[in-house]
Parts: C-alpha cells; structure tokens; sequence
C-alpha cells in the first residue's frame, strides 16, 4: 500500500481494491474463491454492479431527483452541431459537474 507524500492516508492500488471486493463477495457467498480467480475483469465488473447496485431505484414519491438527468447531453450530442448538447450542458450545470 502506497501513502501520498507527506499524508497518513492510504492509497490503495485497483489490484488491492479489486482483491477486497472479491473477498467479500466470497464471504457474502456469491461466488467462489476458484470461479473468482477464473473470472475477467468484465465479468468481476458486472458482478460487482448486481451485488452493490440495486435496482429497482426508489419511487419518484421518494426519490428528491430519481432520474439520471447528466446523461441527457450524450442523447442530444450531435443534434445541430452540438447546439443542442451544449443547452441542455448548461441547463443542467447546477446540478451535473
């Protein structure tokens, strides 16, 4: 494990993340060690979503901005030169970095 010059906090490598992750994986009982060691990345990657990310996400009555509006940009990208994607980039800056 790495540390940032001059700081106390630890700088973990993607190896040493992924390893984490799939040592819980395997304590939850999703996956075994072997099927874990055999897995890609890709694979690792989807598992990692179905297992932590849960859909379906809460009711609109719930949720204060249920929907993803940051990737409207990309839907309009293209759309009169990009006119259009750099409307909605600016409608939405308040609330997308």
């Amino acid at each position: 494990m790495a540390t940032r010059e001059g700081e106390d906090e630890l700088i973990l490598s993607l190896d040493e993340i992924l390893k984490t992750l799939g040592d819980d994986l395997v304590t939850r009982g999703v996956t075994s060690a072997e099927a874990l060691a055999k897995m890609d990345r890709l694979d690792l990657s989807v598992l990692l979503l179905d297992t932590y990310v849960k859909y379906p996400l809460p009711s609109r009555d719930y949720a204060f901005f249920p929907y993803n509006y940051c990737v409207l940009p990309r839907l309009f990208d293209g759309m009169l030169g990009g006119a259009v994607s750099d409307v909605v980039k600016t409608v939405l800056s308040p609330v997308c970095a």
